[in-house]
């Protein structure tokens, strides 16, 4: 028996790298989102005549129990190149680096100018239309395992240096469902 499409983890994951897009838009750049890295070619290898790119980012699930008294942990990472002085793109100091993953955060945080608030990612069904998902009414919030911690803000945050010739931020983000927030008295009782 198939799981309802609410818990379906493609439905979750996707749901919320679509919330992410493809692309984040730091001043004049563009900044590809490479949610599946092992088909990506930022440093543009296969197509040589083309230049790399400056600055990317990256997700890669950690964990994936969110519907199952657990949660899905989504790290990002942005790599920005550091070039040499006067080179046409340099990122001397990692500022934009930064610049991408506050961009990052900020699809979670805030208010929606409707009320409603950002780390509520609605849950789409893709099963029957991938390409025009319906909503299953139910939600995702972004969330640190920490109590204390604002909703809405990454579980961690670290800049990891230069490393090869890049900057290095990445971030783990944390979503939950509402049953995995209740723990054990909300666990399949929906």
């Amino acid at each position: 028996m198939s799981r309802p499409p609410q818990y379906q983890q493609g439905n979750i994951i996707r749901s919320v790298t679509l919330t992410i897009g493809d692309t984040i838009a730091v001043g004049a750049l563009t900044v590809p989102v490479l949610h599946n890295y092992s088909w990506s070619d930022p440093e543009e290898i296969r197509q040589p005549s083309q230049d790399p790119e400056p600055v990317w980012a990256t997700t890669t699930w950690l964990e994936t129990l969110a519907g199952r008294q657990g949660a899905n942990v989504m790290q990002v990472d942005v790599y920005s190149r550091v070039g040499a002085p006067g080179a046409a793109y340099n990122d001397a100091y990692g500022l934009i680096a930064h610049e991408v993953m506050d961009e990052i955060e900020s699809l979670f945080c805030g208010l929606r100018p409707g009320g409603g608030r950002f780390h509520w990612i609605p849950i789409l069904d893709f099963t029957l239309d991938p390409d025009n998902p319906t909503d299953t009414g139910y939600c995702l919030s972004m969330q640190p395992a920490d109590p204390s911690a604002r909703v809405g803000q990454p579980e961690s945050r670290n800049y990891l240096g230069i490393v090869d010739g890049f900057h290095r931020v990445t971030a783990r983000l944390r979503f939950l469902m509402i049953r995995d927030m209740v723990r054990g008295a909300g666990f399949m009782t929906e």
